[in-house]
């Protein structure tokens, strides 16, 4: 199911820096999760199809990106049975804030961002074994582009990952 998730065209790059407020479908729904450094991250969850307990997977998105970039992934893993979570990483799209907005930030501000999103990740996942509706010893994270360095740290960290798209 994942070799059909990666026939998918790439997404293109969002043209703007400025935040992208993302219109949840109506199969999804958005949520805000909180790390654990008491960051706010704004997150779309895809709660599964049907009553039976699905395998998770964690949509990490590229650096300058948005979680808005990864919707076309999430309700196509929907629909194949995951439960789906694509986040706002620390610093981008609706995670953006005054005091973390990756377009303001120099490149050493945006190398440190970038280590502490494995925070996000860490987030992310627990959101996810959270849910009842979620295996929660299976999950898959799907990194793309830049993500994908956190979606293969967050693998090795997380014995409850058992699969990883780059």
């Amino acid at each position: 199911t994942v070799a059909a998730l990666l026939s998918l065209p790439r997404p293109a790059p969002e043209p703007s820096p400025a935040p992208v407020v993302s219109v949840p479908s109506e199969d999804s729904e958005r949520v805000v999760l909180t790390t654990d450094d008491k960051l706010s991250l704004v997150g779309t969850w895809w709660a599964p199809k049907g009553k039976q307990i699905a395998p998770g997977a964690l949509l990490v998105h590229d650096a300058a990106g948005s979680r808005k970039d990864l919707d076309e992934y999430g309700e196509r893993l929907r629909k194949m049975g995951f439960a789906v979570l694509s986040i706002d990483l620390r610093g981008h799209g609706e995670s953006a804030g005054e005091d973390l907005d990756w377009s303001a930030l120099d490149a050493d501000g945006r190398q440190r961002a970038w280590a502490f999103a494995t925070r996000d990740l860490k987030a992310g996942a627990e959101f996810l074994r959270g849910q009842k509706s979620v295996h929660s010893a299976s999950l898959v994270v799907i990194g793309y582009g830049s993500g994908c360095t956190l979606a293969a740290r967050h693998a090795v960290r997380d014995e409850n990952v058992r699969a990883v798209a780059l």
